[in-house]
C-alpha cells in the first residue's frame, strides 16, 4: 500500500508504486482525497488534508483501498509506505491492527518518510504491547523532531511484550520531502539508501531473502472498485523473479500489478 503526502495523489506515488510491482508486490496507490481534488500550494494542502484528516472519514477509507487490495495479495503478505501524510496513515495502521484503518487487515510491515505521526484521532494512541506491525521510520533533521520523540515512545510501549521489529533513521541535513525526484529538497544519497532499507525491512517482515535480478516484463490491468462512485485504474510493471521474495510471491497468487485507487 502507497499512501501519498499532503498535495494529494500524484505521479511520484504512482511512480513508487510501480517500483514495488518490479519487485513483485501488487502495489496500490490509494486516494483519500478523491478523484480531481489535488493541491499545489500550501493552502490548497493544508486545508484539505485537515478536512480529510476527520478519523471518522478518513478511517474507513484506508479501510477500503486495503480491502481493494486483499484481492491482490495474501492477507498475511501486506506491508505499507508513505510519504508526509502517508507516513501518518502507515502510523495509524501500525497503531491499531485490525481495526479502524485496519478493518479486516493487520499489515507485516510499513514504513514512514518524512511523515506526521500523531493520531487522526486525539488522545488515541497504542496501548502496550499491541503493536504487531514492524514499523520504520525514515525521518529528516528538517523535520519535527518533538514529534519523533512522541512517536518512538509510543512505539517502545505498543511493541513491549511482543516479538515486533521497529527502527528509526535520522537523515542529517535533509529536509521535509527529500525522497521525491526533481523536488528543490531532494537528496539522491538519502533517497536511494532509505527505500532500499526499506524494501530490505520487508523482505525481513515477511522471511524473505533478495537474490539476483533476471527478466522483467511489463503489464497493464483494470481492476473494479467496491461500489459504482469507485474506481481503480492501474499501469503495471511486473518482474518474473528478480528476488527470491518476487518469486515467493508469486507463488503465493500474488500478482505484480501497481493499482492507481480514487475514492
Amino acid at each position: 500500500l502507497v499512501a501519498h503526502q499532503w498535495m494529494g495523489l500524484g505521479e511520484y506515488e504512482k511512480m513508487r508504486a510501480e517500483e514495488m510491482a518490479k519487485q513483485g508486490y501488487a502495489a496500490l496507490a490509494l486516494d483519500v482525497y478523491g478523484k480531481g481534488n489535488r493541491c499545489s500550494d500550501f493552502q490548497c494542502a493544508m486545508g484539505t488534508m485537515q478536512t480529510s484528516s476527520e478519523a471518522s472519514l478518513i478511517r474507513p477509507r484506508i479501510a477500503a483501498a486495503l480491502a481493494v487490495l486483499k484481492h491482490h495479495a495474501p492477507e498475511d503478505k501486506l506491508v505499507g509506505m508513505g510519504y508526509c501524510f502517508g507516513g501518518r496513515m502507515m502510523m495509524e495502521l501500525a497503531r491499531f491492527p485490525g481495526k479502524g484503518a485496519s478493518e479486516g487487515a493487520t499489515l507485516q510491515a510499513v514504513a514512514s518518510f518524512h511523515g506526521s505521526y500523531s493520531p487522526f484521532a486525539d488522545g488515541e494512541t497504542a496501548a502496550a504491547g499491541t503493536i504487531v506491525t514492524d514499523v520504520q521510520i525514515h525521518h529528516a533533521s528538517g523535520d519535527d523532531h518533538a514529534g519523533l520523540r512522541t512517536i518512538e515512545d509510543e512505539i517502545i510501549l505498543g511493541v513491549n511484550g511482543t516479538e515486533t521489529v521497529w527502527e528509526s533513521a535520522h537523515y542529517w541535513e535533509t529536509a521535509h520531502g527529500w525522497t521525491e525526484p526533481g523536488a528543490a529538497v531532494y537528496s539522491e544519497r538519502e533517497a536511494i539508501e532509505s527505500h532500499a532499507a526499506m524494501m530490505a525491512f520487508f523482505s525481513h517482515s515477511l522471511g524473505e531473502v533478495p537474490t539476483c535480478p533476471t527478466q522483467t516484463t511489463t503489464t497493464t490491468t483494470t481492476v473494479a472498485g467496491a461500489d459504482s462512485n469507485t474506481t481503480a485504474s492501474t499501469t503495471a510493471n511486473s518482474t518474473t523473479g528478480d528476488t527470491a521474495s518476487s518469486a515467493g510471491r508469486a507463488a503465493a497468487g500474488v500478482a505484480a500489478l501497481a493499482l492507481i485507487w480514487r475514492m
